[in-house]
């Protein structure tokens, strides 16, 4: 995990973190209907963070490891990672927001063309790895 996605999952936890702070104002006050609302809200995102953040930071260091691979010329290995990505994405996409369905659909058929890709040409993929990861980050930066 670089510093990057830290600053990309920190924005959720802190979303998270305000409704779970508004609530326990909320609940102080007497105001119980608001607080549950504000908790259903915490729980939700909660929810996205598990089924959406963590599976594209997976899948990231799952292609990064692949990357290694390939260095080492374990194409093999780097074909099996590269196919648990898939399965990370189609998980994330889940509970994709809106605005990233699309690219995600986009991601996941790419992706499968470049595990043939890779099969075929070992380390000529190289640059192909890094612009996964960085469709990916893309994809971490959006939100509800």
């Amino acid at each position: 995990m670089d510093e990057n996605d830290i600053t990309l999952i920190s924005k959720p936890i802190k979303e998270i973190r305000k409704h779970f702070d508004t609530a326990q104002q909320l609940q102080k006050k007497g105001q119980k209907n608001k607080a549950d609302m504000e908790l259903k809200l915490a729980r939700q995102g909660l929810e996205q963070l598990e089924s959406y953040y963590l599976p594209l930071m997976n899948a990231k260091l799952r292609l990064a490891t692949a990357f290694k691979q390939v260095e080492r010329n374990e194409v093999a290995n780097a074909s099996e990672k590269v196919n648990q990505v898939t399965a990370d994405l189609f998980i994330a996409g889940e509970k994709a927001p809106a605005e990233a369905k699309q690219e995600l659909q986009s991601l996941m058929s790419d992706l499968e063309s470049f595990e043939n890709e890779l099969n075929q040409a070992g380390l000529k993929t190289q640059d192909s790895f890094v612009k996964f990861i960085e469709r990916i980050e893309n994809l971490m930066s959006k939100t509800k």
